[in-house]
C-alpha cells in the first residue's frame, strides 16, 4: 500500500516496505488459520497496519485484509477528513455519511469486494463493534466467523528494527522526564515536579506522556500509583517515587525511579535497592526466547523476599507491556507473572521489580527491555542510572555524627554523665550534666576550643584537623609561623572561660569582655585561666559589638558564636563543637528521645543539637524529636522572631535577667533557619523557674547554674502545673507517660554566690504568667496554621448570658481587641425519647460583612420545631455558668477563657476549646487594617487571605478568610470512630494519620491508609470512654459544616484530643450523650432524621458493569444468571446506555429497545438501574439543558457567568442543586411522560456528584463559583457548600422518583454524600481496585459508615479497577454477601467477570454463596427495618455491645457484627489457610455447620474453608430464613419461613411488610418478638418500632407469613415431640460434636404476625 492520504507532509512513521512486511506477515498468519478475510476494528491495530490515525469515534470503522492481497477500509466521511496521516490509497477507502448506517455500509462493501469468502476473522473482544452489529454482520455474510482478536497483537508484540529505533527515541524522551524528576529540590511540591517532567519531555520532542507522571513524595510514596496531591512538598528524609512514560510516534517507554532526600541512603533503603537491582539483573538474564514468565517471576521474587518490605502492589514483580495507547487492549499485551506465557525474541517489556518499605515508600527501579537470545537489554542504554538517586537536603549538614566524632577525637573528650531522673507524668527524663566538662563547669569550652583549633589549622593550610591527633604539633607549627594570636570574645562567663582555657591550652591569648551584671566570680574564673577580662557597663548585645570593634581595631580574632555580616565560619565551628554532647547522650540513652528541651541564647547550642538530629534523620531515617527551646522573658528573641512570621527579630532594652547566659537580643543568622524549621515551641520563662530547676536538680545530686536550672524548672512546671499555659503546652507537645525527654544541664554553679542563694529559697508555686510560648512551624502545620495556644483570645461576657426555655444565649468577646464585634453563642437542649442528651452549640459572628452560610433547616439537620425541647436551668458557680437539663446532662460554660464542658452524671465527658484553639475568621474588606491584638489565625499567618493559587488554578477568595475551628477533647477516651469516608482503619487516633480531610472528590484509584479526602463526608465521631473509675461508655460529637474540613485526632495521655477546622460557614455542633454507642446513634438520628427503608428487592444481588453493550447483551446477561441458577435482583446500566452521555436519554441504536429489556427484567422479577450524573451536556438541542438554562438554574462563575466544566459528555453545565427550584425542576425529568421507557420502579445511580470536573482544581468545581441556594441571587460561594453538592443531587433524584410514583419506594445509589444522606438512599465506597488490600479496607470503611448512620452501604465486588485473580474473586463474593449493599461492578477495560466467566468451580461457589444471601433476606430485611425505624446500625464493630472488651478493639478491622448476633471475619490475604478469630464473650455457633461444637468467647485459630468466610452466630439469637432458591427476591414472596433458634434462652425479631410501598408508615407491617426459654418458643406480635410505632399487620394475600420449619440448635437433650395450638408435631434430631442436639420441627402450623406458642417436650 503506497501513496499517503491527506497532506503530503504528514507521512506515516514508517517506510512503505515496513508496512508491506507487516501485511505479508499477517497474511501468513491468516493462511495458517485458514482465514479468507480479516476484519480489523481496533484503532491501534488499524494504525499498526496503515499508519491511519484519527481522533473520532465513528459508529463503524474497519480495515479488511483479504487473503488475495486485497485491502480496503470502511469509515465515516468525517474521520477521513480528520485523519492526520495514513498509508492507505484513496481507492482503498469506502466512506459513509452520518445519516447512513455504518454497519450496512460495511456489509455491502465486503459482499462486493470479497464475495467468495468462506471464513472471516473478527476481533470478537473489541469494543469497537457491538454485539448487535456483530449479529448483523454474521447474518448478512454467509460465511463462518472465527475470533482473531489476538492475531495482530501477536505481531505487534514482536518489534521490528524500525519500531525498536522509535522506542529508543521514546526512551530518550522518558529519560529526559526522569532526569527532570531526579533534579528536584527540597520544598518543591509534587505538582511542581510533575510540571518539570512534562516540560522536559516536551522539550525533548515528546508527543504527550504515555500516562500522567506518577509523582509521590514523602508518605505518598508508600501509596504506589498515585499522581500526587500537589500539596505535598519534598522534605529532608523523604522518598520521592517517580514513574514516567515517554511517547514518540505512539510508541512508549517507561521507567520507575526512587530518590532519597539526604546525603546517604539509610541502610534499609540501601538493602532494598540492592535487592531490586539483583532481581532486575536476575530477570534480565533469564528473559530469553523460550523462557517461561512463571520461572522468571519466581527467580526474581527470591531476591526481593530477602528484604523486609512489601512487594509491589502489582504482584511484587511484574513483567508487562504497557506500550499501547488503547488500554482496553491490555489483555492481549500482558506477560503475567506466574503465567505459562513464553518470551519471544524482539519483544519489548516493562520490567518492574518493586518493593515498598513502610517507613519510606516505594523502591522502584524499573526498565524497558528488549528480549534477545542473550537476555533482556535495556532500551535506555545508560540514559538513566539504575539506582536510588540522592537529592541534597535543604539544610547544610555540618552538625552530624561524623563531625561530632571528629570533635571528640581531636579534643580527646571523655563523656560527661547522663543521669536518669523521675519526674511525675513523664516516661523518662535524662539530664546531660555538662557541669562536669573538663573541670570548667560548662559545655561552652568544647565549642570554643574546637573553633580555635579549626582556625589555627585553616591558617596553617593544614588538612582536616582530625588527622592531627597530636594537638601540640599544630601548636608548634602555628607558633613558628604566626607567633601568638589574640582571640577576643564577649560573654557572661562560660563561653569566655572556654575561650580562655583553649587559648591557654593552645598557647594563644584571650581577651574577654563581659556585660554588666556579670558575676565577679565568673570574671575571676576567666582571669585564673590567664585571660585579660573586664566587666563593661553595656548589655550583652552592645558588649558583643564592642568585641567586634576591638577586634577590627587591633587585629584580634573574634571567637564568638554570635554571627555578623561576613562572620559565620567561626560560629559554625563553635556549633560543631557543641554536637559532641549530643552524640555522647545518644550513646548512653536507652532509647531515642521523643522530646529535647534546649536553652536559646543566640541559638547556637540549640541549633547545633537540632542540626545533629536532622542529620541523623537524613542519614539514618530516625524520627525527629519534638524540640522545646526556652529563653528568659526579658530576652526572648527566638519567641519574638517566631511571632514575626519567622523573621529574625531583635529584642532591645536592658535584657536584665538572672539567666544571664541566655540574655541575647537577636538569634544567630545561621542558627535561626534551623530552629525555625524544626523547633516545636519557643518558651519564655520567669527567673523563678530557673531557681526551681536549680533546686530540683540539686535534690538529685546535680549541680546546675541558672541556664541548666531553667531547663529542669521549665519541664517541672509544664508537667506539674494546672495553669492554662502549662496545660496547653503540655498537650500541644504531647508530653506524657510515653515521653523520653532529654535536657542539658549546660553549666554548674559558675556563680557560686547566686547558687547558694537559690538553694536557700523556697519553691515558687506555678502561676499563670510564669511562661509564655509560641508554637513553631511544625506544630503550626500540624494544627493547620492556628498558633494561639496559651493565649486567651475569647471570653464570655457574663452580662450577656441569658437562659429561656431550652436555650442559653451569650456573647464571646475578643480579649485582645475589644473593637472587634463579638461572636454570638447559642446553646440549645433537646430530648431523645424523653431523655436529655442532645446539646446544640451554635457560634457565628455578629453583623457579618457577608452572610455566613448555614444549611437550610430541615435539609441536613431537622427543623427545631420537629424536635422535642429540653427545658434547662442556670446557676452561676464562680467564673462559670452551669446549665442543667431536665435529666443527668449539664454544660459548664467557663467565662475566661471561654470553654464548654459537657457533663453526664457529674463526669466531664467532652470539653470544647479546652486547648483554646477556637478560631473564627470574620469576613473583612480587602485592605482592611490588622487587628490590634490576636483575634484569629490571620493574625498569625496573613498569607493568601484574598487569593490563592494551586495546580494552575487561582481561587479569587473575594470575601477573604472565613475559617472556623475548635478543639474537642474526649476525656478518658481510648479512641474515636467515624469521620466517614476515609480508606483507613477504624480507630482514628490509632491510625496516626491526622489530619483527616473532608473535601468530596472524584479520586481515581484511591490510596489506602492515608487521611486524604474521598467521595463523601460525615463529620461525626463516637468516642469510647474508659475512665479510671471503671466501666465504659460512649459519647458523640457532630459538626455538620459542608465546606472543606480537616480533623486532627491524637491520643494524649488519658484523653483523645481532636481539632476541627472548616474553610467557611458557621459553627453548628452537637454533643450527643450515650451511655451506649446505640444511644449516640439514636440521638444522631433524632438530629438528622431516620433512614429511608429501601425496597426489599434492593437487598438482593446487584449486577453492574461499565458498560453492558446494548439491549441484547443485557438480556443475555439476565438469561445467563437464570441458566446458571444464580439469583440476582437488579441489573445496572452505566453511562454508555445514553445518547452521547445525555442523561434521561437512551442510546439511539444500542438501547433503542430499552422497553424490551425492561419487560424481560420484569418477567424475571427484576429491576433496572440507569445512571444519571449531575453534569449536563452543553447542547442547545438537549431538552434537559435547555430547561435548566432557561430557568437560570445552573451554577455560575465568580463573575456570574454560566460555569462550563468538562466531564463525560464534554463541555457540561452543573445544576445548582442547592437551589430548591433547581431540585424541583430536576424532579420533573422523572415524569413518566418525560423520561422515555420510564417505569415506576426504574431505579437510579448518581455518580460523579462530588462534583467531578475533569478540568477543575483537584478535579472538581472552583471554590469561587456561585450558587443561589435559598437566596434571591447567586451569592453563595461553592466553598461554602462543596460537601453537600452531591447530597442535594441525591436528594433531588429521590424526590424525582417520589414525584413519579409517591407510593413506590425510591432507590438511588450515590457516590458523594454528607451527613443525612442516609435519609435518601444507598452509598458505595467508589472506585476501588481488585486487590486484596482493597478487600481488607472495605471492612473498616463500611463499619465506619454504619457508625455514621449510613448502613445501606457496600463496596464494589470484586474491585472496580483491574482484573481480579480467581481466589480474590471468590473470596470477595464470599464477603460481599455479608455487605448490606451487594453489587458486582467492573471497569470498562477489565475482562468480563460474570460468575460463569471464571470457570465452573468458581461459578458454583458464587451460586451457593449468593443463595445464602437470599436465604437470609428475611433476617437482612429485619436488620434494615431496625436501622430505618430505630437507627440500629446494620454493621457494627466487634466491641459495639461490650465497650469494656479491649481485645475486641484489636480485631475491629477484620471482624464485624451484623446486628448484634452475627459475626463475620474477612479473609483478606491470598492463600490464607488459617486465620485468627476473636469471639466476644458468650457462646458462638458456626453458621455453616450446625453440627459443629459451639465456641466460647475468646481467641481461636481456625482453618479456613475455600467455600466461605468464617461466620458465627451468638447463642441467644434467632435467625429468620427462606430456604427455597428463586431467581429473584420478588419471587420469594409466597415462600414460607424457617426460624433457626441458637442456644437458650434466645430471642429474635422478624419484620415484614409489602417490600415496595410506603404503607408501613400507616402501621401495615409485621414486627414480632420471638422469645425461647429452652422449652417454649412464643410469638409476641405487634411490637413497636421507634419511628413508625406498633405493627398492625395488614399485608396483602401474596405475601406468605407461614412458618414451615423451626430449627433448634444447641439443645442439651433431644426433645421427643413438640406441641402447640392443641396439636402435636414430629421432631427429628441430630447430634452435635459436643453431645448437644439440633432439633427440627416441620410444618408447625404457625404464622408470623399472630400470637402462638410451641413447646418442646423432652
Amino acid at each position: 500500500m503506497v501513496g499517503p492520504l491527506g497532506p503530503p507532509n504528514l507521512h506515516p512513521p514508517f517506510a512503505p516496505d515496513e508496512y508491506a512486511a507487516r501485511l505479508a506477515s499477517v497474511q501468513r498468519s491468516m493462511a495458517e488459520r485458514k482465514v479468507d478475510l480479516l476484519i480489523i476494528t481496533e484503532p491501534e491495530n488499524i494504525y499498526y497496519m496503515t499508519g491511519y490515525q484519527t481522533v473520532g469515534s465513528p459508529e463503524v470503522q474497519a480495515l479488511m485484509i483479504d487473503a488475495t492481497d486485497k485491502s480496503y477500509f470502511v469509515t465515516r466521511q468525517l474521520e477521513v477528513s480528520n485523519a492526520s496521516r495514513s498509508n492507505l490509497r484513496t481507492d482503498q477507502l469506502e466512506v459513509y455519511v452520518d445519516y447512513e448506517s455504518g454497519i450496512s455500509k460495511l456489509c455491502n462493501v465486503i459482499m462486493r469486494e470479497s464475495p467468495s469468502i468462506k471464513t472471516a476473522g473478527l476481533e470478537m473482544t473489541s469494543r469497537r463493534l457491538t454485539a448487535a452489529q456483530r449479529q448483523i454482520l454474521e447474518s448478512r455474510l454467509s460465511c463462518n466467523f472465527v475470533d482473531c482478536s489476538s492475531l495482530i497483537p501477536k505481531h505487534r508484540l514482536i518489534k521490528s528494527p524500525a519500531e525498536i529505533a522509535i522506542m529508543k527515541r521514546a526512551a530518550e524522551i522518558c529519560a529526559a522526564g526522569v532526569q527532570a524528576g531526579l533534579s528536584s529540590t527540597v520544598h518543591m511540591t509534587e505538582s511542581q515536579i510533575a510540571g518539570n517532567i512534562y516540560h522536559a519531555m516536551c522539550e525533548k520532542g515528546g508527543e504527550y506522556p504515555a500516562y500522567p507522571p506518577f509523582v509521590c513524595a514523602g508518605r505518598n510514596g508508600c501509596i504506589g500509583h498515585y499522581t500526587g496531591s500537589g500539596h505535598h512538598a519534598l522534605r529532608d528524609g523523604d522518598l520521592l517515587f517517580l514513574e514516567i512514560g515517554g511517547c514518540f510516534e505512539r510508541y512508549h517507554a517507561a521507567l520507575m525511579r526512587s530518590c532519597y532526600v539526604g546525603t546517604a541512603l539509610p541502610q534499609a533503603l540501601a538493602e532494598a535497592e540492592a535487592a531490586v537491582l539483583k532481581a532486575m539483573d536476575t530477570a534480565k538474564n533469564l528473559m530469553r526466547p523460550g523462557a517461561v514468565a512463571r520461572d522468571v517471576d519466581r527467580a526474581a521474587r527470591r531476591e526481593l523476599e530477602k528484604v523486609q518490605g512489601t512487594m509491589s502492589l502489582r504482584s511484587g514483580y511484574s513483567i508487562g507491556i504497557g506500550f499501547y495507547p488503547d488500554w482496553g487492549e491490555a489483555e492481549h499485551f500482558r506477560m503475567d507473572p506466574g503465567s505459562e506465557q513464553v518470551f519471544e525474541e524482539k519483544m519489548v517489556l516493562h520490567l518492574i521489580p518493586w518493593l515498598q518499605l513502610p517507613d519510606y515508600g516505594g523502591v522502584g527501579l524499573s526498565d524497558t527491555v528488549l528480549i534477545t537470545p542473550h537476555g533482556a537489554v535495556s532500551l535506555f542504554d545508560r540514559l538513566v542510572r539504575p539506582q536510588i538517586a540522592l537529592i541534597p537536603p535543604s539544610l547544610r549538614q555540618p552538625f552530624g555524627p561524623e563531625e561530632s566524632q571528629r570533635v571528640r577525637r581531636v579534643l580527646k573528650l571523655e563523656p560527661t554523665p547522663l543521669e536518669k531522673l523521675h519526674l511525675e507524668g513523664l516516661g523518662s527524663l535524662f539530664v546531660k550534666d555538662e557541669s562536669k566538662r573538663l573541670g570548667l563547669q560548662a559545655f561552652k569550652v568544647v565549642g570554643g576550643a574546637y573553633a580555635m583549633l579549626r582556625f589555627m589549622c585553616k591558617r596553617l593550610a593544614l588538612p582536616m584537623v582530625e588527622e592531627h591527633q597530636d594537638v601540640s604539633d599544630v601548636q608548634r607549627q602555628y607558633a613558628e609561623r604566626f607567633g601568638i594570636t589574640t582571640f577576643v570574645t564577649a560573654t557572661d562567663g562560660n563561653h569566655g572561660r572556654g575561650v580562655s582555657w583553649a587559648a591557654k591550652t593552645f598557647g594563644q591569648k584571650a581577651v574577654v569582655y563581659m556585660p554588666k551584671g556579670s558575676a565577679l566570680q565568673r570574671l575571676q574564673h576567666v582571669k585564673d585561666l590567664g585571660a585579660e577580662a573586664e566587666i563593661t557597663d553595656l548589655n550583652y548585645d552592645d558588649t558583643v559589638e564592642m568585641a567586634f570593634a576591638e577586634g577590627r581595631k587591633k587585629g584580634w580574632v573574634v571567637l564568638q558564636d554570635t554571627t555578623a555580616p561576613g562572620y559565620t565560619e567561626i560560629p559554625e565551628w563553635i556549633m560543631q563543637g557543641y554536637t559532641a554532647m549530643v552524640q555522647e547522650s545518644l550513646e548512653a540513652m536507652e532509647d531515642f528521645p521523643s522530646h529535647v528541651l534546649l536553652q536559646m541564647g543566640v541559638g547556637s547550642m540549640a541549633a547545633a543539637v537540632v542540626g545533629h538530629f536532622s542529620a541523623l534523620r537524613v542519614s539514618n531515617g530516625y524520627r525527629m524529636p519534638r524540640f522545646l527551646v526556652l529563653e528568659p522573658k526579658n530576652a526572648a528573641c527566638g519567641l519574638e522572631s517566631m511571632r514575626n512570621d519567622g523573621k529574625l527579630t531583635e529584642v532591645t532594652g536592658e535584657l536584665d535577667t538572672m539567666i544571664a547566659g541566655l540574655a541575647c537580643g537577636v538569634p544567630s543568622s545561621i542558627a535561626w533557619p534551623i530552629l525555625r524549621e524544626h523547633v516545636s515551641a519557643f518558651v519564655s520563662v520567669e527567673d523563678e523557674i530557673a531557681g526551681n530547676g536549680m533546686r530540683l536538680l540539686h535534690r538529685h545530686g546535680i549541680e546546675a547554674g541558672e541556664c541548666g536550672g531553667a531547663a529542669a524548672g521549665l519541664l517541672e512546671h509544664i508537667m506539674s502545673s494546672n495553669c492554662q499555659t502549662a496545660t496547653a503546652l503540655r498537650e500541644a507537645l504531647a508530653l506524657g507517660a510515653d515521653s523520653q525527654v532529654l535536657i542539658i544541664n549546660t553549666e554548674g554553679a559558675t556563680d557560686p554566690e547566686n547558687y547558694r542563694l537559690q538553694l536557700t529559697l523556697p519553691h515558687v508555686k506555678p502561676r499563670d504568667g510564669m511562661l509564655t510560648f509560641e508554637l513553631g512551624v511544625l506544630i503550626a502545620g500540624r494544627i493547620l496554621r492556628f498558633r494561639v495556644l496559651g493565649i486567651v483570645v475569647h471570653t464570655v461576657e457574663p452580662s450577656t448570658i441569658k437562659v429561656a426555655g431550652h436555650k442559653l444565649q451569650a456573647k464571646l468577646a475578643f480579649a485582645n481587641d475589644r473593637t472587634v464585634k463579638p461572636l454570638l453563642l447559642e446553646l440549645s437542649f433537646f430530648l431523645s425519647d424523653g431523655k436529655s442528651g442532645i446539646v446544640r452549640t451554635y457560634l457565628t459572628e455578629e453583623e457579618p460583612l457577608h452572610p455566613r452560610f448555614r444549611l437550610t433547616a430541615g435539609d441536613v439537620v431537622r427543623k427545631e420545631e420537629e424536635m422535642q425541647v429540653d427545658v434547662v436551668s442556670m446557676k452561676d458557680i464562680g467564673g462559670a455558668t452551669e446549665v442543667a437539663s431536665s435529666g443527668d446532662c449539664k454544660v459548664r460554660l467557663k467565662h475566661s477563657p471561654f470553654e464548654l464542658h459537657f457533663i453526664v452524671k457529674d463526669e466531664v465527658v467532652q470539653k470544647l476549646n479546652s486547648q483554646h484553639l477556637l478560631n473564627f475568621e470574620r469576613y473583612r474588606p480587602r485592605g482592611s487594617q490588622p487587628h490590634a491584638g490576636l483575634v484569629d489565625a490571620t493574625d498569625v499567618d496573613s498569607n493568601d487571605l484574598f487569593e490563592e493559587s494551586f495546580g494552575g488554578h487561582t481561587d479569587s477568595k473575594p470575601r477573604g478568610p472565613a475559617g472556623v475551628g475548635i478543639d474537642v477533647s474526649f476525656e478518658d477516651a481510648i479512641d474515636v470512630f467515624g469521620l466517614a469516608e476515609h480508606a483507613t482503619g477504624l480507630g482514628l487516633a490509632e491510625n496516626k494519620l491526622s489530619p483527616y480531610r473532608f473535601f468530596n472528590l472524584d479520586v481515581f484509584e484511591y490510596a489506602l491508609d492515608v487521611p486524604m479526602a474521598l467521595y463523601g463526608a460525615i463529620p461525626l465521631v463516637t468516642a469510647i470512654h474508659q475512665p479510671k473509675s471503671g466501666g465504659a461508655f460512649a459519647s458523640g460529637f457532630f459538626f455538620p459544616n459542608p465546606s472543606e474540613g480537616f480533623v486532627h485526632v491524637e491520643k494524649q495521655g488519658h484523653a483523645t484530643r481532636s481539632w476541627w477546622l472548616f474553610e467557611s460557614g458557621v459553627m453548628d455542633m452537637f454533643f450527643l450523650a450515650g451511655p451506649a454507642p446505640q444511644d449516640v446513634l439514636q440521638r444522631y438520628h433524632m438530629v438528622t432524621g431516620f433512614p429511608r427503608l429501601p425496597p426489599f428487592t434492593t437487598l438482593g444481588k446487584h449486577q453492574c458493569r461499565w458498560n453492558y453493550v446494548d439491549v441484547d447483551d443485557s438480556i443475555n446477561v439476565n438469561r445467563k444468571f437464570d441458566q446458571y441458577d444464580i439469583p440476582y435482583d437488579v441489573l445496572w446500566l452505566d453511562i454508555e446506555h445514553t445518547d452521547s452521555k445525555k442523561y434521561f436519554t437512551w442510546h439511539p441504536t444500542h438501547f433503542s429497545q430499552a422497553g424490551k429489556l425492561l419487560d424481560t427484567l420484569e418477567a424475571s422479577g427484576r429491576k433496572l438501574v440507569t445512571i444519571i450524573d449531575p453534569h449536563i451536556k452543553k447542547d442547545t438541542g438537549y431538552d434537559v439543558y435547555k430547561k435548566m438554562q432557561s430557568h437560570d438554574l445552573f451554577t455560575k462563575t465568580k463573575d456570574k457567568q454560566l460555569y462550563d466544566g468538562w466531564c463525560w459528555p464534554g463541555t457540561s453545565s452543573y445544576p445548582d442543586f442547592c437551589n430548591p427550584e433547581a431540585r424541583k425542576l430536576w424532579t420533573s425529568f422523572f415524569r413518566m411522560d418525560y423520561y422515555p421507557h420510564n417505569r415506576p420502579d426504574l431505579y437510579t445511580w448518581n455518580d460523579m456528584n462530588e462534583p467531578s470536573v475533569f478540568n477543575g482544581p483537584e478535579v472538581t468545581m472552583p471554590r469561587d463559583n456561585l450558587h443561589k441556594c435559598s437566596e434571591n441571587d447567586y451569592k453563595v460561594e461553592h466553598r461554602d457548600i462543596h460537601n453537600v453538592y452531591g447530597f442535594y443531587h441525591h436528594m433531588a433524584t429521590v424526590e424525582g422518583q417520589l414525584a413519579r410514583a409517591p407510593n413506590v419506594r425510591p432507590f438511588v445509589l450515590t457516590r458523594s454524600f454528607f451527613a443525612g444522606s442516609h435519609r435518601h438512599g444507598a452509598i458505595w465506597t467508589g472506585d476501588n481496585m481488585a486487590k486484596w488490600e482493597h478487600l481488607a479496607i472495605s471492612v473498616p470503611m463500611l463499619v465506619s459508615l454504619c457508625l455514621c448512620g449510613a448502613s445501606f452501604v457496600g463496596a464494589d465486588v470484586p474491585g472496580f479497577f483491574y482484573d481480579p485473580e480467581p481466589e480474590l474473586f471468590r473470596r470477595w463474593h464470599q464477603l460481599g454477601i455479608w455487605y448490606p449493599f451487594y453489587r458486582g461492578h467492573a471497569h470498562l477495560e477489565t475482562k468480563r467477570r460474570e460468575p460463569w466467566m471464571l470457570g465452573d468451580a468458581i461459578m458454583q461457589n458464587v451460586r451457593e454463596q449468593v443463595s445464602v444471601r437470599y436465604q437470609m433476606l428475611p433476617t437482612w430485611y429485619t436488620l434494615f427495618a431496625q436501622w430505618a425505624h430505630a437507627g440500629v446500625p446494620i454493621m457494627q464493630p466487634l466491641w459495639y455491645q461490650e465497650l469494656g472488651d479491649l481485645e475486641a478493639f484489636k480485631h475491629q478491622n477484620t471482624h464485624y457484627l451484623l446486628g448484634s448476633d452475627i459475626l463475620v471475619r474477612a479473609i483478606s490475604k491470598a492463600g490464607e489457610k488459617s486465620v485468627d478469630l476473636y469471639l466476644p464473650s458468650g457462646t458462638w455457633f458456626d453458621f455453616w455447620d450446625l453440627q459443629a461444637a459451639p465456641l466460647a468467647g475468646g481467641k481461636h485459630h481456625r482453618k479456613t474453608s475455600p467455600e466461605h468466610v468464617p461466620v458465627f452466630v451468638r447463642s441467644g439469637a434467632i435467625l429468620v430464613k427462606k430456604m427455597r432458591r428463586r431467581r429473584s427476591s420478588m419471587l420469594t414472596a409466597a415462600d414460607p419461613y424457617t426460624l433457626v433458634i441458637y442456644g437458650n434462652p434466645s430471642q429474635g425479631f422478624v419484620y415484614l411488610d409489602d417490600g415496595q410501598s410506603h404503607e408501613f408508615k400507616q402501621g401495615k407491617f409485621i414486627y414480632d418478638k420471638l422469645p425461647f426459654n429452652g422449652e417454649e418458643l412464643t410469638s409476641q406480635p405487634n411490637q413497636r418500632l421507634h419511628a413508625v410505632g406498633p405493627a398492625n399487620g395488614g399485608l396483602g394475600s401474596k405475601q406468605s407469613t407461614l412458618i414451615e420449619r423451626l430449627v433448634f440448635v444447641g439443645l442439651k437433650s433431644a426433645p421427643r415431640r413438640a406441641v402447640g395450638g392443641g396439636k402435636e408435631f414430629e421432631v427429628t434430631t441430630t447430634s452435635m460434636s459436643n453431645g448437644a442436639f439440633v432439633a427440627n420441627v416441620k410444618k408447625p402450623m404457625c404464622n408470623l404476625g399472630t400470637s402462638w406458642k410451641l413447646q418442646l417436650l423432652f
